[in-house]
């Protein structure tokens, strides 16, 4: 059965068409890299090659024997500068252009370049997701500073120039039209219900219990009812807080379990696909409004862009997300 499913956050509509190819063919096949060492020599992001990236932003110290647990430095390929670069920049009433002033910098998360999500133990995570944090409240609180976005590519299809496990933070000038798409329609269901719409979908899943992926009690993993892609996942705290800036040190370690479980799941059972991880928090003049629940949604790179979705703006899922959901939990 095919199906047209509209996402209750963005209302952007989904093709659910779970009658297009055998299951097995969807899901990318097995990784087949080499097994990568703990260092590389040449890796700019390795101990000992601190010399190789631009000044640390922030660093979380290491154990006995080692000098760092996470840094934070600035990308040496920014999508964004400080200041912005000088020079006019040309806009009309039709062509609109403003400098492209903004931060963009890079989470270190482990000090292995061999230990991904799936392979680290949730306590080493949560120390990456505190220093995530940490430059998020600190950005977000900047002056020019419109929205911050914390997101993580993993692997060569979700756009990952690097295979040492690190995570990126881009402050921009602007409020991406989705995000405020996204803040207007959670604000609209506050004022006509006085409920949240985040802890609304949460309730709803949790009671329908189909399409979600594991309860923890203080995080819900859920495979959402108009999924973009076989394999995308909603990890969602229980409590209602509206940025991740205010999230506690109890939801960065729930989160932290979250992640770990949800990338074994990816590997174990949908063929160890790349991925996107991307945190869904409000822009930084709503930071504390009560409709906003931050999230972090995660993406399997499982299927491509065609023609349908080029032409149309749908996207079309080729499994239904309950179906998804059995193969993640495993029954």
């Amino acid at each position: 059965m095919s199906e047209l499913r509209r996402n209750p956050l963005t209302h952007e509509w989904v093709v659910i068409a779970s009658t297009r190819g055998a299951r097995p063919r969807e899901y990318a096949p097995p990784s087949t890299s080499p097994r990568r060492p703990r260092r590389r020599a040449r890796c700019p992001f390795c101990p000992g090659n601190e010399h190789m990236t631009p000044p640390t932003i922030l660093e979380l110290p290491g154990p006995a024997g080692a000098a760092w647990t996470v840094r934070v430095v600035e990308n040496a390929f920014p999508a964004l500068t400080t200041p912005a670069t000088r020079g006019r920049v040309a806009s009309s009433a039709l062509l609109r252009a403003v400098p492209s002033q903004g931060v963009h910098e890079v989470v270190i998360e482990c000090p292995e370049h061999n230990r991904e999500t799936a392979d680290r133990e949730p306590a080493e995570v949560r120390l990456a997701l505190e220093a995530c944090r940490a430059r998020y409240a600190s950005l977000a609180a900047a002056p020019g500073v419109a929205y911050v976005s914390v997101f993580k590519n993993r692997g060569r299809t979700a756009g990952a120039s690097l295979e040492y496990p690190h995570s990126q933070i881009v402050a921009l000038p602007i409020v991406p039209p989705a995000v405020r798409r996204r803040s207007e329609i959670a604000a609209a269901h506050r004022v006509r219900t006085g409920r949240c719409l985040m802890c609304d979908v949460v309730a709803g899943e949790a009671k329908d219990g189909r399409r979600v992926v594991r309860d923890s009690g203080g995080f819900v993993t859920l495979v959402p009812y108009a999924p973009e892609f076989p394999g995308e996942m909603w990890l969602v705290p229980r409590a209602h807080v509206p940025s991740f800036a205010a999230a506690s040190e109890g939801d960065l370690g729930a989160l932290a379990g979250a992640l770990v479980d949800a990338a074994v799941r990816l590997r174990d059972r949908l063929g160890d696909p790349d991925f996107n991880c991307a945190v869904h928090s409000p822009a930084s003049d709503e930071q504390d409004a009560a409709h906003h629940h931050w999230y972090v949604q995660m993406s399997a790179r499982t299927t491509t862009l065609a023609g349908a979705e080029l032409a149309t703006g749908l996207r079309v899922n080729p499994e239904a997300p309950e179906d998804t959901a059995v193969r993640l939990r495993g029954c």
